[in-house]
This record gives structure tokens, sequence and C-alpha cells, in this order.
């Protein structure tokens, strides 16, 4: 589903600029020039997948901002599919607060969504795909196979690989690389455990994701 007739992307770009520039601590202007350039490359590859944000590529040099802009870019198209207009707050600087935060998505993909639960204070992260009985893909073993097959690695790997990564990085998103072969699960872990950060640092107990099918 091409989403490109449902945003006005000039309005999304501005959004998208002025989240990143508040989370960095800085105003519009300041967050301009290097910054500037580097959303406008981002706001256009945004603008191009039709809000499918896992289609925006990470510039050269920039890895960090362009996980930063798949991550407040996704929070905005989540709010717009809510019909949500309210600001989008986000303090990098915060402490996290105690507590366990949960997200899950509402679409399935292969009859699997994906869970995520991380619980600040000792550092747990649970992280799985389950379907709507809620059976692990890891325990899919013929999923596990055709997926290797064509990729070379499963859900039994991947998803134990980015937990891991996650938690012996302490939560240093910058430090989650993307699995070869399962780019696009690397990439939704990264942008979604990245929210439930922010939802620790503003103390939100529940957060759930809207996604449409793209």
């Amino acid at each position: 589903m091409s989403l490109k007739k449902h945003f006005k992307f000039v309005d999304i770009k501005t959004s998208i600029l002025s989240l990143y520039a508040y989370a960095l601590g800085s105003t519009r202007s300041a967050a301009t020039s290097c910054k500037e350039v580097i959303i406008d490359t981002l706001s256009k590859e945004f603008k191009a997948n039709g809000a499918n944000v896992n289609g925006i590529q990470v510039v050269s040099g920039a890895t960090s901002s362009s996980d930063s802009m798949r991550n407040y870019a996704s929070q905005l198209v989540q709010a717009a599919q809510r019909g949500d207009t309210a600001t989008i707050h986000i303090n990098n600087n915060a402490k996290y607060k105690d507590g366990t935060y949960k997200l899950e998505t509402l679409n399935y993909d292969h009859g699997y969504h994906q869970v995520y639960t991380l619980t600040i204070k000792n550092g747990k992260i649970k992280y799985d795909r389950v379907n709507k009985k809620g059976q692990s893909k890891t325990q899919n073993a013929s999923y596990e196979k055709q997926m290797k097959k064509y990729s070379k690695v499963g859900p039994k790997e991947y998803i134990k690989k980015l937990r891991k990564e996650f938690l012996d990085n302490d939560g240093d998103m910058e430090k989650v690389q993307v699995v070869s072969g399962a780019t696009e699960s690397s990439n939704d872990f990264i942008i979604y455990v990245s929210q439930l950060l922010n939802a620790a640092q503003k103390g939100s107990m529940k957060a759930t994701i809207f996604l449409l099918e793209i």
C-alpha cells in the first residue's frame, strides 16, 4: 500500500527536522548546516519510500543520525496513523526511569507480530516474534529452515544475537549491528527498542505501536 497520497511530505519533513532538533536539545537553526543536509537526504528517502522507514538508508558517516531519523520518523508516522497531532517530546539527556516498558506491533507479517519488553533496573529485554497463539517464531522449524536456505540466518539466530548485542553494549543502540541476512528485522529492533528507551526517559509504562502494512 502506497502512503504517499496520505501524507503531506513537506509538513512531515518539517516535523522530523523540528523533532530531531528538539531531541538534540537545540533549536531548528542550530540543527542546520551539516545536519540540515543529512536530514534533507534522509527526508527525500522517506518520501521516496512512502513512509516506510525501513527504506531509509543509512547515510555514510552519519549512522547515528540516520538511526535517530528512522526512530523519530517512525514515531511521527505512528502518530499520523492514530490521528494524534500532539507534539512528541523526546529528551535524550533524561535518565531512564525504573519500570517495565512494553511495545508490540499490531500487524502480522507471515503470521507473526513483534513483541518487546524492556525492564529498566536490571537491564532485561525480551524480544520475540509470535503468532496469534503466542508461539515463538524461533520454534517454527520449517520457517527457520526456509529462511536459512535463502538468508543464511533464521529467527533463532538473529533474535538471540540482537538481544545479546543490546545487553552487551548496555543499551547503546549505536553499537547494535544489523544482522547479515536479517536487515529488516534488525532495523525494526533498533527502531522499536529506541522508542522503548524514549518511553523509559519519559516514564511512560506502556507503548503500543500502530502500523499500517506498507
